[in-house]
Parts: C-alpha cells; structure tokens; sequence
C-alpha cells in the first residue's frame, strides 16, 4: 500500500451499474484503506461490447492498490471480475457472507468459460486476438483470499473498519451491508442494500431485514420505472399461466438465472405437479451446467429442496450431443437453461431453436436489460439475431410478472422513505432515464415528510463524501 490515503472518506461509483443494470462496483476510500465494493461483469450487449465493457473498467482500477474486497452475494453482475484482479496482481482480502465461496467458485469458473468461448468467438468473426481476462489460476487466487463472515455478525477487520452483513431476501446467502469507518470520536456508516427482495417469503432464503442508519446509502432501482410490473400479488395469476402453457404447449422453454431463478422455477413446477396443476409425465430438464452445480450443493437438508431435487421427472442435460437430440425432437418438453437474458449460455440455443417454432412456447420469469436478446424476444421483434444469425421470432410468449428476487418499485419506495434512515441516498442499478426520475419522486415524498436527506441519481464515475 503505498497511496498516503484521504482526509475525508468518499465512495466512487466506477461500475457501469452506475447508470445501468450491471457490472456493479464502487471504490471507498477511507484514511489509507482502498475498500472495493463488487466487481461485476457487464452483460448489456453483444459479447464484444461485453468484452470491451469489462476491460474499461478493469483500466479504471489499480488491482495491487486494493486492501479490502466486500461482497455481498455471488451474481455475475456483481462479482465476475474479481478474479480478472488477481490476474493483474490484486492481493487484497475478500469477505463475503458465510455459504458463498462455493457460490462464487461456480460462477466464476463458468464464467470463465464463457468468457474463453467468446474470445474465440470474436477473434474468428473479427480477426482480433483479444484473450480472455482471467484464468482458472487467478480464480483460485481469489477463492483463497475469500473469508466469511457470519450474518448479522459485526467483524472487525482493520483499524476503524467493520462489516455487518444483513439479509436481503434477494437469493441464497445474499445480503445487504453496513460499512463502519470510525476515527477518534467520529463515525461514518456507508450502507449497500446491494440486490433487494422484497418482504414477502422465499423458500431456501432469509427474510429481509432492514439496515441500521447510514450516512450515505448505496440503494438498487432495477424496478424504478412506472408500469413495470413485479409484483408478488400476481403469483396466483402466474402458477395459472405457467399450468396452462405446460397442459397445452409441446415444447417450453424457460431462461432462467442459474443461481437463485433456477431453483426457484424447479421448485414451481415441482408443487404445480405434486398439486395435479400440470401433465404427470412431464418432462423437465435442465441444459445449464453451471445451474446443475448450484443444484447440487443447494441445502439437502431443507426437506423441500430434497423433494424438487429428488423429483423423478427431473433430468439434467449431460452434454452438447444431449442438448441438440432434445432440440431436435418433437417430445414434450420443458426446458430451463441459462442465462436468464438470454445473454450467453446454453439458454440462446435453445432460443435459436425454440424463437422460429410457432408450436414452441418460451416463459420469461423475471427482468432483461433493454438491449439484451431476451427483451427482443419478450417484446415482438419480428427477426431477431443469435449467434450471428437473423431468426424469425415466431414462438409464443408468456411473460410472469411475480418472480424477480429484487424489490418492485412500491417496496423500494416504502424501503426507502419509510424504513431506512440516511443524510444521502444514492440510487445505483438502474436504468438511467428512469432513475432520475424515481430520484425526483423519492425526493419530494421525503421532503413531504420534513425529511432533510438528499436522494442522488449517481452518473457515471460519481464521487459522493460520506
């Protein structure tokens, strides 16, 4: 460490989640210490722009500079990058909630895959010969500077730092985090919901619980936009819809998040079936080698998850031969593959081979970014374009409005004027155009309260003092 550090503590916001929905990272300065905040990757557009994306950030960053690494939940979008520090000479501690590590060895391991498939893909398409930005040895690198600490848990881990993790309802192990930065008699709290469910109960999930005062608060928006429904009301609405496309379509496809929505969605259809709801021959496979991993170290011990996984109409893809038999056939099938915005992964084959079928019918169970395949499917683009290919976007579509694990725009609302208490509040992960004017809005309701605390839609490299 060789920065003669800051007089007054301050967060930046250098991630792309800044003004977008991905690549979620920030950088806290605190006396000496450079504290990170996730490093994600970004998964907006094409794989190059992806690629190019990631590497603009990672120039942002001096890896060696770094003391500290806190994370709060395993999601690509917030922790994929962490290894490409490793990579660049990155020795810096990385706490994350008790059951993640073997998380975040899962993802990124596929990501790194991913990412070594996408390289050839570009250089081959391009002539480029652009490498991928990290390898298996700098995931163990990162794995084992990895530490947990227990929720709800107050960790002291320097000299007038501590950490406590409070659940987030979002998915497996995932939490929000209060920052404590204390010098002499002064105290400051940098608070992160990170990604936020809402109240409502989750199976293998903690309840959320509500973060103590914060002088400055890093808040996700995803649902910060007026008509976008997500909504847990609607769960009655969408167990209808899901039982009539499966008792009438032959061929079902279901992107899915392979951390959390997987899960999640086996477990549906697991109840929908026990429950007489859908075919008792139904067929439900999973195409996701990443989703199958986290499957099998999901809790054995909850008694529900040992049904879903035990579930004899349950089959996972073993290989690429099985994936293009089972799209080749005419069978009934249910399918989930990842990943859920049809980004990457096995799921945009799939899509490749389901979007052109009028008999085929794909469900979509949660959020896509605007740009993504996803959103262009679910939204009636006639031709839409995968893997280098114009397809016809023929298939039928049902879209669930009750399944994301973030918050709807009424619940961060209440989370936000009613329950937290903060002097900033600064709104990340989040569309843009949308956010400044959910700001606005949380602003004037807080101000309608008598309530001096400022709300700040953050832009692209924002420095907020804590």
């Amino acid at each position: 460490m060789t920065n003669k550090g800051t007089a007054k503590p301050y967060v930046k916001c250098i991630g792309a989640s800044s003004v977008g929905v991905t690549q979620s990272c920030y950088i806290v300065r605190f006396q000496k210490f450079v504290i990170m905040l996730d490093c994600g990757i970004y998964q907006e557009s094409d794989i190059l722009t992806n690629y190019k994306k990631n590497q603009e950030l990672l120039k942002k960053i001096k890896p060696k500079e770094i003391d500290y690494i806190i994370l709060h939940e395993a999601h690509a979008d917030h922790t994929c990058l962490i290894p490409a520090l490793y990579a660049r000479g990155c020795q810096a501690h990385i706490f994350v909630p008790s059951g993640t590590t073997q998380l975040l060895k899962i993802l990124w391991e596929d990501s790194c895959k991913i990412m070594t498939q996408d390289c050839q893909k570009i250089n081959n398409k391009h002539g480029l010969k652009i490498t991928p930005l990290y390898e298996s040895v700098d995931i163990e690198n990162a794995l084992n500077r990895c530490i947990e600490i227990d929720i709800k848990t107050r960790y002291q881990f320097a000299p007038g730092l501590a950490l406590t993790y409070y659940p987030s309802n979002h998915i497996i192990h995932a939490c929000q985090l209060s920052l404590e930065m204390t010098q002499g008699y002064q105290k400051k709290v940098l608070n992160f919901t990170g990604d936020i469910g809402g109240k409502w109960e989750q199976p293998y999930v903690s309840p959320r619980e509500d973060l103590p005062w914060g002088d400055v608060v890093l808040g996700e928006n995803t649902y910060n936009a007026e008509g976008r429904n997500n909504k847990h009301g609607d769960r009655k609405r969408d167990l209808e819809k899901i039982s009539t496309v499966l008792n009438q379509a032959q061929r079902v496809l279901i992107p899915v998040f392979a951390l959390g929505r997987c899960q999640i969605m086996l477990t549906i259809l697991y109840l929908l079936w026990k429950n007489g709801k859908i075919p008792k021959d139904i067929n439900v496979w999973v195409d996701s080698p990443m989703a199958e991993k986290i499957c099998d170290i999901y809790p054995k011990d909850n008694p529900l998850w040992d049904l879903v996984y035990n579930w004899e109409n349950l089959s996972f893809v073993s290989d690429y031969v099985e994936t293009l038999r089972l799209q080749n056939s005419k069978r009934p099938i249910c399918v989930l593959s990842s990943a859920g915005m049809l980004s990457g992964g096995k799921s945009v084959s799939w899509a490749k081979a389901f979007a052109p079928d009028p008999n085929a019918h794909i469900i979509f169970c949660g959020y896509s970014s605007e740009s993504t395949l996803a959103s262009k499917i679910r939204f009636g683009d006639r031709m839409v374009s995968i893997e280098g290919e114009m397809v016809e976007n023929n298939a039928n579509i049902t879209e669930l409005v009750s399944f994301s694990s973030h918050a709807s725009r009424e619940e961060l609302i209440d989370y936000y004027i009613n329950t937290l208490r903060f002097n900033k509040l600064l709104l990340v992960h989040g569309d843009f155009d949308n956010k400044v004017i959910f700001a606005q809005e949380l602003q004037d309701k807080l101000a309608s309260q008598g309530k001096s605390s400022r709300v700040i839609a953050v832009n692209m490299d924002t420095k907020v003092y804590i």
